[in-house]
């Protein structure tokens, strides 16, 4: 168990609890049984949901320390196993006690409504800060994993395969979807719902080919594909507008039609609800996604992948040779959209990068890029 508190300079002491135990068993090197259990304290939440008890399980057969396996003299191991499980999260962002109703000072009201820089009032009025929810409760994750783990040729190679599966729910909401005229910042709430589902995948060999030289190699293959079930969107918006139905971090971005090469082009276009004055020959034209005539946030749809890669590649090769060593390391990923500026690798610097010189202008009508403005474009829409 673990029981600590820790208090920062003048801060009001923090508090955390830990109570962790394990069950396991082995029946003749065949049969495999672990049992968890923690029971988690946290002070983020109410006296009626602070702890909480997340236990799991995983079972094992080691199919190759059966008795009709003695004669399979090629495959030195064959394992199977599972596990499944429940773990919670409180470690999420949110302001101190958000179960409980705040009130900090609002200072001293003016006298007179009519006169801004009239006489104040004597007395300090206080206001609510932050509206509690006394039900905030643990975030949450069930995982589920199914693998098994194989060897073979006096264990020149072994392969591992592993299938899991993620659900977490409870997830606590700090950004609710609530209209403006509420004129407040709504309580947190339990709401959210992720599912994450993927495949892991780690293939190695190994072999002495002499008293002082071993070789070997290792590859690893991951994905995981992710997805919002729930995230409290506005009932009223369209589909692609919403979080739900779409990956965690999913990349959104107006999408270009075609290059304007006149003022007419730029006149006939559709209207920037923002930063229309930057629309000029030479930019693109926006595509109004929804079609009611303007270009706003609701054209700002999702495109790509997300940030965070859905596949992950690793190759690693190696030698070792009396007392020296040497390894090399390929490591690659996919499905993933990530942006890159001039400035990204530049530190600030005023550099003007090649790619950028196929800009259009009126003598090079058929060029892709945009000339960046002085200073970068104002507001940041990418034409």
């Amino acid at each position: 168990m673990n029981r600590e508190e820790y208090a920062i300079g003048d801060n009001l002491s923090r508090y955390r609890e830990d109570w962790v135990s394990r069950i396991t068993y082995n029946y003749d090197k065949r049969y495999f049984l672990d049992i968890n259990g923690a029971y988690n304290g946290s002070e983020q939440y109410g006296a009626n949901y602070r702890f909480e008890l997340f236990p799991s399980a995983a079972i094992g057969w080691m199919v190759t320390n059966e008795t009709f396996m003695e004669n399979v003299t090629w495959l030195d191991k064959l394992k199977v196993r599972g596990s499944y499980g429940v773990v919670g999260d409180d470690n999420v962002g949110t302001t101190r006690w958000s179960y409980l109703s705040q009130w900090g000072t609002g200072g001293n009201a003016y006298m007179n409504n009519s006169d801004i820089w009239g006489e104040r009032s004597p007395y300090t009025y206080y206001k609510e800060t932050v509206i509690g929810n006394p039900n905030l409760r643990w975030e949450t994750a069930v995982k589920a994993n199914i693998g098994f783990e194989m060897a073979v040729l006096r264990n020149m190679f072994s392969l591992d395969v592993d299938l899991f599966d993620e659900r977490r729910k409870d997830i606590i909401i700090t950004d609710r979807s609530v209209p403006a005229f509420f004129g407040f910042d709504p309580a947190n709430i339990n709401l959210g719902e992720t599912v994450v589902r993927g495949l892991e995948v780690a293939l190695n060999y190994r072999q002495r080919l002499t008293d002082d030289w071993k070789v070997s190699a290792n590859f690893a293959y991951t994905t995981a594909k992710d997805e919002v079930l729930f995230r409290e969107d506005p009932e009223l918006k369209e589909a692609y507008q919403k979080f739900q139905g779409f990956p965690i971090g999913q990349n959104r971005t107006y999408i270009r039609g075609n290059m304007m090469q006149s003022w007419d082009d730029v006149y006939g276009s559709s209207p920037l609800v923002d930063n229309q004055e930057a629309a000029r020959p030479g930019s693109y034209d926006l595509i109004d996604y929804n079609g009611d005539g303007v270009i706003d946030v609701d054209d700002n749809v999702p495109y790509g992948y997300p940030t965070r890669p859905q596949n992950t590649f690793n190759l690693t090769l190696g030698t070792d040779y009396k007392n020296f060593s040497f390894m090399v390391q390929f490591y690659g990923v996919t499905n993933t959209t990530k942006e890159y500026q001039d400035r990204t690798f530049a530190a600030q610097t005023p550099l003007f990068f090649e790619h950028n010189s196929d800009y259009w202008s009126v003598d090079n009508p058929n060029g892709t890029a945009i000339l960046p403005s002085y200073g970068g474009a104002p507001g940041g829409v990418d034409f």
